[in-house]
Order: structure tokens, then sequence, then C-alpha cells
């Protein structure tokens, strides 16, 4: 997995000393989910883990129970470019739902949107 993170995120320095992660593809009705992680609202980051949604992976990292797909990862290179680090991860495990109908939420040009097939 190819994965980027602000440099000045929390996120970047704890991925780095963990050499760990879990990659979360949420669903398109998780958008709340995303901005808790996003930092909206201030939370802190051990309260945003204080539900029962969270599980934890062999290697100690957190996922969500009801992410379309959760990978537990080892990173295995990382690299500074611009304002980001870009990190290459090994899948080491995965969970998520079965169903393959859902549909994903994504975030691209500072906006969310969902993936709708196209009809050639």
């Amino acid at each position: 997995m190819l994965f980027c993170i602000n440099r000045r995120s929390a996120a970047n320095s704890v991925i780095k000393s963990n050499g760990v992660v879990s990659i979360n593809w949420l669903h398109a009705s998780q958008t709340a989910v995303s901005q808790l992680f996003a930092g909206a609202g201030a939370v802190p980051m051990a309260q945003r883990f204080d539900n029962d949604s969270w599980g934890v992976f062999g290697t100690g990292t957190p996922y969500s129970k009801s992410a379309m797909v959760a990978l537990d990862c080892k990173v295995v290179d990382q690299i500074e470019i611009g304002t980001h680090s870009v990190f290459v991860a090994q899948v080491l495990g995965s969970s998520g739902a079965e169903s393959s109908h859902d549909t994903p939420l994504v975030y691209c040009r500072r906006s969310y949107a969902t993936t709708q097939p196209v009809v050639a």
C-alpha cells in the first residue's frame, strides 16, 4: 500500500515511531468518522477510539469494525516529498465486510464524494 500523510499531522510522527498502521476504507455514510480523524472538533486521539466500534489487529493497530475494508500494515519505506510523507506499507492482515455492493467514501479536492460506475 502507498499512502501520504501531511508532515504536520500528529498521525505522521506516530506512524513513523510505531512502524505499523491500519488503513480503513470507510463507507460513504461514515463522513463523521473521517472528520473526527481529520481533527474536526479537536477530540483528543485517545477519545477517538473510545467506543466498541474499534478492534485491534495483531500488530496492535486499531481498526474500524464497520469499515468496508481495514488493512493491518507494516511500514517498509518512507520518503519526504513537499508537505507530505509518502509511506509504503506491506499488508499483513485484513478485516472487512463481505458485501461488494457498498459505496466507498472518497475525499478529493477538499470535499467528500462517492464512486459511481462509468457507462461506456
